[in-house]
């Protein structure tokens, strides 16, 4: 009858001296301690899996003890009763654990760099400076430490307000760098997917004397008003495109057919014609396309969209007729033509839409002549999304919708 080995034994373990060459000390069902020739004492386990013989490491002694060994082991044991590789199932832990720790060690401060040096290309110096000091001064000693996935609104309005204390101005700064690095860590899946940021209304209005503008609130009822307005067909659809595209009321008020494909939903304004002495194109949404073929059934005819109709068609509307329409309105110093503009950055700002995309949108200044260059077209598929949106969302005014800030829908 074959001789059974014994058992290990707590003392056996313990008086296990190294030799000059690597040995084994087996304990049954293939658990052994590997002794090496330096004196560490390695558990390992011997197994079969898929016809082949695996060994799975277990810990080193005395840190893992021979009864929190015989634990291991059969833990990996019940692991192959159930056809599961015990490597495989210790390989996917060890990167689960992995994942969870670079999880946690993307704080707030290590995205907020991240972006700052994503961003800081693309940025004038003066808003390179503001970054810079928001993140330096109030940002980074406030949250800096806070995992990014785990960061909640709560905790960024309170950093918020304490910097509003000091600074009204740098704590809206600071509240728009918030929002855009909170988007940028959920683009770069460093934060779940949609977890936002809700830091609308959480700071004082600041107290600065600006042009008159609407807000989402008064939207309703101008709309209505604007809808039922008695002047002129083209003076009426000439409003509602400055609020579909939001481009300076000179560059509407100078628009061409010349200028537009409507089968292809773009409207191409060229450089003489911008501020900036730069190309600009416009994605029109379904609704602008629609006012245009109405238009278009009446003054197809003339070179200009809205031609002067108190001098000779060869010249465009005045830029004093969208104003003297809004008085006509009631709305003398509650909103001009160019604060339209504003209304449209600031509301497409809260719905959560990139801070480039309205930019690019509005034609602003890129000091960078290469990437202005570069830019004229950037960003078109995600400004059309957000034109459509934008448009979706006048409707839904027009019709007396609830005042609320839409999710951005754009990818």
């Amino acid at each position: 009858m074959p001789k059974i080995a014994a058992r290990l034994t707590d003392k056996a373990v313990m008086n296990l001296k190294p030799e000059a060459a690597p040995y084994k000390r087996f304990d049954g069902e293939g658990l052994f301690l590997l002794v090496k020739s330096d004196g560490g004492k390695y558990w390992r386990l011997k197994f079969r899996f898929a016809g082949k013989e695996k060994l799975l490491a277990l810990g080193v002694y005395p840190t893992l003890s021979l009864a929190a060994a015989r634990i291991e082991a059969g833990k990996a044991r019940q692991l192959l009763t159930n056809g599961i590789d015990p490597t495989a199932e210790r390989r996917a832990n060890k990167e689960a654990v992995e994942a969870e720790s670079q999880i946690l060690h993307n704080t707030f401060e290590r995205v907020a760099l991240e972006w700052y040096e994503f961003k800081r290309a693309n940025w004038a110096a003066a808003t390179i400076r503001k970054a810079e000091e928001a993140l330096r001064i109030d940002l980074l000693p406030a949250i800096g430490s806070r995992p990014i996935s785990e960061l909640t609104s709560p905790e960024v309005v309170k950093a918020l307000q304490a910097v509003e204390k000091r600074s009204p101005h740098m704590a809206d700064k600071a509240r728009q760098y918030c929002g855009s690095i909170v988007r940028y860590a959920i683009r770069t899946g460093k934060r779940e997917d949609g977890r936002f940021l809700d830091l609308r209304d959480v700071l004082k209005p600041l107290n600065e004397a600006r042009p008159a503008t609407l807000e989402a609130k008064d939207l309703p009822a101008f709309l209505k008003a604007l809808e039922n307005y008695e002047g002129a067909l083209h003076t009426r659809i000439a409003v509602k495109l400055l609020m579909l595209t939001f481009v300076r009321p000179s560059e509407l008020t100078g628009a061409a057919w010349a200028e537009f494909d409507l089968e292809a939903a773009e409207w191409r304004i060229p450089a003489e014609r911008m501020k900036m002495s730069q190309p600009h194109i416009v994605p029109l949404s379904s609704q602008a396309v629609r006012l245009l073929r109405e238009l278009q059934a009446t003054s197809s005819a003339t070179a200009y969209l809205f031609p002067n109709r108190h001098a000779s068609k060869s010249r465009s509307m005045a830029r004093d007729t969208l104003s003297k329409a809004l008085r006509t309105l009631g709305y003398q110093g509650k909103v001009t033509p160019h604060r339209f503009r504003t209304m449209a950055s600031t509301l497409l700002n809260e719905m959560g839409f990139e801070s480039d995309w309205i930019e690019r949108q509005l034609a602003h200044k890129e000091t960078n002549k290469i990437r202005a260059a570069y830019n004229r077209a950037q960003y078109m598929t995600e400004r059309r999304k957000m034109m459509q949106h934008w448009a979706d969302y006048l409707d839904g005014m027009a019709n007396g919708g609830k005042v609320h800030t839409l999710k951005n829908k754009a990818a």
